[in-house]
């Protein structure tokens, strides 16, 4: 697996901007909503396949998710959220 090119400071102040309001709609919806996390991470996964398949296609879509299912396998995102 080949690594992918650095983020350049404007992608990683996008990045960060955006995670911020996911984190507070997150919030919202499970706080003010009352909506189970196991939902919003089920609403979230299929909004975000069906807009990925909308965009490059079935094939390209399962394989990244393949990629991203190897980095979850191996651990790299655990020190993004660690659990508490």
């Amino acid at each position: 697996m080949t690594l992918p090119k650095q983020p350049s400071i404007e992608d990683i102040k996008t990045r960060r901007a955006i995670d911020r309001t996911l984190h507070k709609c997150v919030e919202q919806m499970h706080h003010e909503m009352g909506a189970p996390i196991s939902l919003i991470i089920d609403r979230l996964l299929t909004y975000a396949l069906v807009t990925s398949i909308s965009g490059i296609g079935s094939k390209e879509t399962a394989r990244r998710m393949r990629l991203f299912t190897e980095r979850v396998d191996s651990g790299l995102l655990d020190a993004k959220h660690p659990k508490t």
